[in-house]
């Protein structure tokens, strides 16, 4: 068992460092090409190179900030949880978009109905599964430990992890990737380059939307008066 907890406690050790090294093997690489393609005058690489380093540059950033933003565990958390819904549901509309040729207004119309169902769908999923979970969540960080408390069940009864995930992720990526597909500056870049534009530039809308939602901000000051509150008693 104690040999176990050891490799446990040594593989969690060495996950954030090889993420953080295949993230800046990418902005190696990204760096590489720009070099190449400004000694060869060559503007489509050179835009795909910046691409990588402008997204790589970005994912690098907010995973340091998950991983050593010790101050409030429950934002590292909540924020890893918001992410890992995000990353796959952003991926998709930009390569639906690349794929299949159509027009703009149209795949608006189609994609907006949708992403309401889907809303209305995750926020069900999101109240009946996660409710309980975020209100455990809420006591620990509180220091009150007691997620039947009445503000800590009216906090955890919120639509901000579906909101963020489908109005704000995939909305902003359907909106985005057929933007750049229909914008004639980007005609030049590959399908790859833009599916990744969208991407990335989604996840952090829905990331920044996720953290900066009213109830999100009402959940970190009442963990902060609670603790307070303990601190002084």
């Amino acid at each position: 068992m104690l040999e176990e907890n050891y490799i446990g406690r040594k593989f969690r050790k060495f996950v954030p460092i090889t993420i953080a090294a295949i993230f800046l093997l990418l902005l190696f690489v990204g760096l590489i090409f720009l070099a190449v393609a400004s000694v060869s005058y060559d503007v489509p690489l050179a835009l795909n190179a910046s691409t990588i380093i402008v997204l790589t540059g970005l994912l690098l950033a907010n995973f340091i900030w998950l991983t050593y933003a010790k101050r409030l565990p429950l934002t590292r958390t909540q924020n890893v949880v918001a992410g890992t819904f995000l990353y796959p549901v952003c991926w998709i509309p930009p390569k639906i978009v690349t794929n299949i040729p159509i027009e703009h207004a149209v795949l608006l119309a189609l994609a907006t109905p949708i992403i309401g169902l889907m809303w209305l769908l995750g926020t069900v999923v999101h109240r009946r599964f996660f409710r309980r979970k975020i209100a455990h969540n809420i006591a620990i960080a509180s220091e009150l430990n007691d997620p039947d408390h009445p503000d800590i069940r009216r906090l955890s009864n919120n639509t901000a992890l579906p909101s963020a995930i489908f109005l704000w992720g995939a909305g902003s990526s359907t909106i985005f990737s057929t933007v750049l597909v229909n914008w004639q500056v980007t005609n030049i870049l590959a399908n790859q380059t833009l599916v990744a534009m969208a991407w990335g530039m989604s996840v952090t809308v829905g990331l920044l939307f996720y953290n900066l939602l009213p109830r999100q901000f009402e959940i970190r000051e009442f963990i902060k008066e609670s603790r307070e509150d303990s601190q002084t008693q």
